[in-house]
């Protein structure tokens, strides 16, 4: 919350523009990261990323021994 209270007022109400769209999105999945941009006064959905840590997240299985 602190980052979004150190951003500057043009760039809060750009975001306000977004956040809509980004909860109608996001609230189909369990995770989801949505890029958005804004270009020339307006709101532009870019990608969804479904997978958290860039998908880079390292996990290792373990077989377990019976």
């Amino acid at each position: 919350e602190s980052e979004v209270l150190s951003l500057k007022l043009a760039e809060k109400e750009i975001l306000k523009q977004m956040i809509p769209y980004v909860k109608i999105i996001a609230k189909q999945f369990k995770f989801v990261r949505c890029d958005m941009y804004y270009m020339n006064g307006k709101v532009y959905f870019g990608e969804a990323t479904f997978t958290p840590c860039s998908g880079i997240l390292d996990i290792t299985y373990i077989k377990k021994e019976k």
